[in-house]
This record gives C-alpha cells, sequence and structure tokens, in this order.
C-alpha cells in the first residue's frame, strides 16, 4: 500500500536468503504451497498446489474416524510462467474433491504421477468420480486434515461459525502474525501428522483425539488483498515463499482471498494464475460441471459463497485504481454481478452477509478535522462546512469512481456506487485492508453515522466490548495490519527513533483523536494508526475472528499478535471487540427514516 519506505538492509538480506532457501525447496519433487478453497458446490473442496516439472496431479483422501477406502481425485496442471527476467516456469495443480459430507473430517495429501503419458490433459479436464486408488507410483506430500464446509444446522451458539481474517500480508514481516495463527488453528504444537495407520489400527482414544483436533480448526481463512508483499517479487520467488508460509494455516483451512494493489503486476498473473475462487454458477442453477470448476475460476476477482448461516462476498476494488487493467466497462460488469448477488440472498437462509475487498471505505481520522482552515475541493473554507469526508481515495472506493493508478478522482460522473448496494441489500459487516492498522467503525452510510442501537462497553480487561443492536448500516472494519515490510516492527524502530525509546502500539477508543489527527465520527476505535518511527511508535501486528453464534448474534474479535521481530514472543492478545445483535434482517431502509443527525450530515 503505502509506498516509499525502503526496506532496511540487514532484512533485505535476509529476505534474499529466505527466497534462496524457498527456491530450492520448490525445485524438489514434493509439491509446495498446499492451499484449499471451497468449491461451486457445498459438498467439494479445491486443492491446489505448485511444482516445477509438468506432471499429473493426484490428491488421496480419506474420511477420519470412520472405516472406508482411500478415495482419490484427479486434477489439471497448468503452466504459469511468471513475466519477470528470468521468465521462470512453474506448474499449478488444481483437484477438486467432491462428494464430501457436510461438516466430516477429512484427511488428505497431494501428490504428482511417475508418467505423464498415463494423464492428458483431456482426460484430466472431464469429470473424474473420486474412486479407490490402487497404484502407488507417485510422489506425495505429507497428510493434511480439513472440515468439510458445515451446514447451517450444523452451526449453533456451542458450535459457531469461526471465520479468521487479515489483510496485507508479507514473507517475513508477518512472522508473529503467522505464528498466531498457526497457533489458533493447531494448538501450541503445531501441525500434527494425520496419515493412516500402517501395519495396525489406531486406538480409539487417537482416532478420538485426531477427529476433535480437525473440529477444532477454524472454518475459513480471509485474505482482503496484498498478499506476500509481492507474489511477483525476484521473479516470483516471493510468492514460493509466501504460500510456503502460510501453508500450515492454508492447507488446513480454506483460505479465501480478494485482490490488492500489490496483486497488480503482470496484470495480476500471480494472483489470477495460483488461486482458484468459487465463481461460476448461480444459486438456481444446478451442480456445476467440470468446465465451471477448471475454466470459469481463472479471475478470481469477485465471487461469492454460502458458509453456514453466512454468505460472503468478495469484489474487486481494484477495479477502480488500475486502468491499465481494468476500464469502465469491466468495473460495471463486476457491479451488475454484486448487485444481482446481493439481491439473490435467501436471508432465511444466510442471514448474515459478510463483504470483504482491499480498499476501506472509510478513514480513523476524517479529511475535513485535520485540514481546518484549508479550502475543500468544492472551494468552501472548512470552518463553513460541517460534513466530516475521507479522502479522495476512499471516496472513489465506496461510490465506485474510476481512478487512475496512484490517484484517485472525485468526480462522480461515472460512479457505481458499491456503498448504495450494501445498504440497500443490508450487508451486515464489511472488511478491508490496505491501511496498515486497526480501524473499527461505527455503523455508517454516505459519510453519516447511525448510532440507533450503539452502546459502548469494557471487558474486564478494560477493552472494548461495544454492542450494535439492529444497526441501521453497514458495520465497516479496516484489519490491513497482518504484516508487511512497510510496517514497523520493534527492530527496525529502535534504528530510527530518537533517544532510542521504543513504544507500544498506540491503540484505544477514537473520540476526539486518533494519534495527532482529529477522529472522524464513524471512528470507534483504531490501533497503529500512522506510526513515526522517530518518535518511536511502533505497528500493532493484528488479524481478526468473526464469530457468528447464531442468526441473530455475530461477533467480531481484533487480536494483536505481538512483535515480529521477537521470535520468542508466543502471546496474543484481543484487543477489540464488538457484537452485532440482528433479530431481523435485510435492507436497512426497512428499519425506518434515518436519523436526524444522519439524515442531515448526508445531505
Amino acid at each position: 500500500m503505502f509506498l516509499g519506505i525502503s526496506l532496511p538492509y540487514l532484512l533485505a538480506a535476509a529476505l534474499a536468503l529466505a527466497h534462496a532457501t524457498t527456491a530450492a525447496a520448490i525445485l524438489s519433487p514434493s509439491p509446495q504451497g498446499v492451499h484449499l478453497a471451497f468449491g461451486l458446490d457445498d459438498d467439494s473442496m479445491v486443492v491446489g498446489y505448485t511444482t516445477l516439472e509438468n506432471e499429473a496431479s493426484v490428491v488421496e483422501y480419506r474420511l477420519v474416524g470412520e472405516d472406508g477406502p482411500t478415495l482419490h481425485a484427479s486434477g489439471v496442471s497448468r503452466p504459469f510462467v511468471d513475466g519477470g527476467e528470468e521468465k521462470l516456469v512453474r506448474y499449478v495443480h488444481f483437484a477438486t474433491l467432491r462428494g464430501l459430507r457436510a461438516g466430516a473430517a477429512y484427511a488428505y495429501r497431494v501428490g504428482v504421477g511417475a508418467s505423464r503419458g498415463a494423464f492428458l490433459n483431456a482426460a484430466l479436464a472431464k469429470t473424474n468420480p473420486p474412486r479407490e486408488e490402487k497404484s502407488a507410483s507417485r510422489s506425495f506430500s505429507r497428510w493434511f486434515a480439513f472440515r468439510a464446509k458445515r451446514s447451517k444446522a450444523q452451526v449453533t451458539p456451542s458450535s459457531p461459525l469461526r471465520m479468521l481474517a487479515w489483510c496485507d500480508v508479507g514473507h517475513l514481516e508477518s512472522a508473529s502474525a503467522i505464528r498466531a495463527v498457526v497457533r489458533e488453528i493447531h494448538g501450541p504444537d503445531g501441525p500434527r501428522e494425520y496419515a493412516p495407520p500402517v501395519g495396525k489400527t489406531k486406538t480409539r482414544d487417537a482416532t478420538s483425539d485426531e477427529t476433535a483436533s480437525i473440529f477444532a480448526f477454524p472454518d475459513a481463512m480471509l485474505h482482503c488483498g496484498d498478499l506476500g508483499y509481492d507474489l511477483d517479487d525476484s521473479n516470483g520467488r516471493n510468492g514460493d515463499a509466501f504460500l510456503q508460509d502460510i501453508e500450515p494455516i492454508a492447507a488446513y483451512v480454506p483460505y479465501m482471498v480478494s485482490a490488492g494493489n500489490h496483486e497488480r503486476a503482470y496484470n495480476f498473473s500471480h494472483y489470477k494464475a495460483r488461486f482458484r475462487m468459487p465463481f461460476g454458477r448461480s444459486r438456481a442453477a444446478g451442480r456445476a460441471t467440470e468446465r465451471d470448476s477448471q475454466l470459469a475460476n481463472r479471475d478470481n476477482q469477485y465471487y461469492s459463497f454460502d458458509l453456514g448461516p453466512t454468505h460472503v462476498v468478495a469484489w474487486n476494488s481494484e477495479a477502480f485504481f488500475q486502468p491499465e487493467y481494468f476500464d469502465a466497462a469491466y468495473a460495471r460488469r463486476m457491479v451488475d454481478w454484486l448487485a444481482r448477488d446481493l439481491r439473490s440472498v435467501n436471508r432465511s437462509k444466510t442471514p448474515w452477509v459478510v463483504a470483504h475487498a482491499h480498499r476501506p471505505m472509510y478513514c480513523a481520522a476524517s479529511r475535513a478535522s485535520r485540514e481546518r482552515g484549508r479550502l475543500t475541493l468544492r472551494g468552501e473554507p472548512l470552518d463553513r462546512v460541517a460534513k466530516p469526508r475521507c479522502d479522495a481515495e476512499k471516496e472513489a472506493a465506496r461510490l465506485g469512481i474510476m481512478s487512475g493508478t496512484g490517484r484517485a478522482s472525485r468526480s462522480p460522473g461515472d460512479a457505481m456506487n458499491v456503498e448504495r448496494l450494501l445498504y440497500d441489500h443490508g450487508v451486515d459487516l464489511a472488511f478491508f485492508g490496505h491501511v496498515h492498522d486497526y480501524e473499527r467503525f461505527f455503523p455508517v452510510y454516505d459519510e453519516a453515522v447511525e448510532m440507533a442501537g450503539v452502546t459502548t462497553a469494557a471487558s474486564e480487561d478494560d477493552d472494548p466490548a461495544d454492542a450494535y443492536f439492529q444497526p441501521h448500516a453497514t458495520v465497516h472494519v479496516t484489519t490491513g495490519s497482518g504484516g508487511n515490510k512497510e510496517m514497523l516492527d520493534a527492530s527496525r524502530v529502535a534504528k530510527e527513533a530518537e533517544n532510542d525509546a521504543v513504544r507500544p502500539p498506540r491503540r484505544g477508543r477514537c473520540a476526539n483523536a486518533v494519534g495527532r489527527h482529529r477522529a472522524a465520527p464513524w471512528c470507534a476505535f483504531a490501533s497503529g494508526f500512522a506510526p513515526k518511527a522517530s518518535l518511536g511508535e511502533t505497528s500493532d501486528f493484528t488479524f481478526s475472528r468473526v464469530i457468528v453464534l447464531s442468526d441473530a448474534v455475530l461477533r467480531w474479535e481484533q487480536v494483536s499478535a505481538g512483535d515480529p521481530s521477537d521470535d520468542r514472543s508466543q502471546s496474543s492478545k484481543v484487543i477489540d471487540a464488538f457484537t452485532i445483535v440482528s433479530p431481523t434482517h435485510g435492507a436497512f431502509a426497512r428499519l425506518g427514516p434515518r436519523t436526524d443527525d444522519a439524515a442531515a450530515a448526508a445531505r
């Protein structure tokens, strides 16, 4: 995101060494960078991985805790040529596992065929139902595990839906957040081996413990843009390293992504090639075909899926900022798709709607409040303009205004109002990245706060524990601090701080101020806002939990993972939490006229 901050020499050297190490690992015959994603159908899961040789793709999988055969699914592999000077070629493999039992625990491993001639691409492109594996002349990875997508009936207050989220996550600089998320998934001992028993049957206790560990996995991991920082760096080796970094996460929990500005190299080629998101089938359509699965998902730029009582939708906010790759016609198709998708949501089946993209619509410090005495773009002194505003980039993302690379336009001439779609269709929660901090907002629409039903409270540790009861607008969150080379860790700040004073991240309620700036009226809480190394201020490296307890209750928790320069850090802490309580769901206009203050501010 924020460009122009150089990487210190030692960190650059460490990064180069990590790239060399990862390149050596990738050159081995074993598959690398294993990751999951939900398929087009509720009973499917897509497995992706990378090799440097063009070999046949196969995945072996089995139910955990039950007797039964080991099944296999054939996949497809395609060459992917990086756009850098070396023009390195990788082979990206995808296989779809079908007929999965809702909420069941599965173990799997990925492999490559010993003979390419036995698995022709034409044959792999056809539907290949699972069958018991008869031959073993292949090279396989270790055994991973996942839990198949749960049905709505399987989500209860005692077994809530749990999604993790983060954005702007790089290689190396995200070490503390990755460690914390791995602990969240696997516990303090890290990933275990889910291999089937060899020679003797596992004990009932061992099998039960294995199943319980899988049932404890979160239901999904959502990453809203800026992956790896950047996937294309070092001729794509940085992307290889990043996928290895997150394999202890993404090989066990479906890893659902949306694109950010750091994916833009070579027309988002790494993002398109390395991931496969579920797109290509409407809700009313029949079962997806193999052609849908293999051909319709290459773009990954916008898609949606249902998960228990939640409809999750992602769109490409870069469509408004990268004119060399996306024109107004593309943006219009995307916005029209988003409108159709939100219109099609059955709120009795999926009462909650959660959305994510990369660039946020709102800011913690409003432009008007911190530029008092200057002129607005309307030519009026700010002390005569009552309405606070975010910068032009936020406004372009919010209103869908086509803007150039590195700049934003306030001209509404070709606006495609994305925020209006969120309001009209009652999107409950929307989260974003791009800004490398954590910012939580009150319900807001058209830069006007909707405080009806908002209560503020504190936990026993005096951390926020606010509640939004039947909010009258979407709740926005910026969670862009997963860790990247533009953030300030303690070791970096120590080199630049005056008097060698290093301070912990600044965090708290926005009140009247955010750091050295006046807070925007919609800002509720911020952490790690705009740190300055010279003042000893560090960033806050965080990730998010989204917990759906019932059709009426959703909880958000923001977790600080600690400083990545402290290799011994094993602690994480909830720094902010809020609960949305919505007995009913749908278009916000159904709740009646907007409050007088909100209506006046929006005018």
